[in-house]
């Protein structure tokens, strides 16, 4: 799964992740406001740090506040 992001040139991948994050990375296109503990699917809270993490990193999700991330 890709997360690609539409930009005013056209869309960008921005990042990919395997099968067991991609409920996790759907569910937070679709949120407004979410924690890294919400992400759904078989994780441990080392693989939500990681994916929190890495939508933060992207530029496209912001962190406002609680969560500790790197």
């Amino acid at each position: 799964m890709a997360l690609v992001v539409e930009t005013s040139d056209g869309p960008i991948e921005d990042f990919f992740v395997n099968q067991v994050a991609a409920a996790a990375v759907a569910f937070a296109a679709k949120e407004a406001t979410f924690s890294a503990t919400d992400l759904p699917g078989d994780l441990s809270d080392k693989e939500r740090a990681a994916i929190a993490d890495a939508l933060i990193e992207s530029g496209l999700f912001v962190q406002i506040g609680g969560y500790t991330h790197g």
